[in-house]
């Protein structure tokens, strides 16, 4: 499970490395949401001999939860896809101090 949590408004990115065993390797051939999305962008970058990279980062604009999947899709018989799931979390702005004036 990757999490994206922060403020609305806020940059809000994680990477994920994606390494394979060398008991089973196997090659990433393809990557999509499991539905359309309007809550997540994605990339995902061949590292040279080291596997890969995902980066996921938060598109929602408003205050709210959602729950997203990732398949990647792959040259392994023993896994022919790999689903990452995605849960965000994106609270209320703040701005300043919640202290009262008098």
């Amino acid at each position: 499970m990757l999490y994206l949590r922060g403020e609305a408004g806020e940059k809000i990115t994680r990477t994920v490395s994606i390494v394979p065993s060398k008991k089973y390797p196997f090659k990433i051939t393809g990557a999509k949401t499991l539905k359309k999305t309007e809550n997540i962008s994605f990339s995902l970058k061949e590292e040279s001999g080291k596997g890969y990279t995902l980066t996921v980062k938060n598109i929602k604009k408003t205050v709210g939860f959602y729950f997203e999947k990732i398949i990647l899709s792959t040259t392994s018989k023993q896994k022919p896809e790999i689903g990452i799931h995605v849960s965000g979390n994106i609270r209320k702005k703040h701005g300043g101090s919640d202290l009262k004036q008098p």
